[in-house]
């Protein structure tokens, strides 16, 4: 059994979210800050599972999420 790419249409946008995330300069109100938090726990589901749960994922557990 191989690791297949389904045909469902991706949320993302073209841009990457660390990207645009670098380019925030400043200080950043509470509200906007939380938004961007949640954009940033989102994108990067690895750095969110090590947070919630303090346990590292292996490369596997990574691309199964």
């Amino acid at each position: 059994m191989a690791w297949e790419t389904g045909n469902q249409l991706s949320r993302r946008g073209d841009e990457d979210f660390n990207e645009q995330l670098l380019q925030v300069k400043g200080f950043i109100e509470e509200k906007e800050a939380k938004i961007l938090l949640y954009k940033f726990l989102r994108e990067n589901i690895t750095s969110t599972a090590d947070l919630v749960s303090g346990v590292q994922l292996i490369p596997f557990q990574h691309m199964a999420i």
